[in-house]
């Protein structure tokens, strides 16, 4: 069912730290908000579209506190 904004998949707002793992490097953000088909991360390094990553999320749990990473292919 499409998302009332006429997207594929509602989206929820939800901040969590990433690291994002590419060919030559790696690249840090946080997320704005997460849906079934993607996410929103403002990151601190532009990639290409369709660069493959791997995505690495953690909880924010407080200033400097996180929980494990969930490494995804992306």
């Amino acid at each position: 069912m499409p998302a009332p904004d006429g997207r594929g998949h509602p989206r929820y707002a939800i901040e969590v730290a990433l690291g994002v793992v590419f060919a030559g490097g790696r690249a840090h953000g946080r997320t704005r908000n997460l849906s079934r088909g993607g996410v929103c991360a403002l990151m601190d390094t532009a990639l290409a579209p369709g660069t493959p990553v791997t995505i690495e999320i953690k909880l924010v749990f407080g200033k400097d506190a996180f929980s494990e990473s969930l490494a995804l292919p992306a």
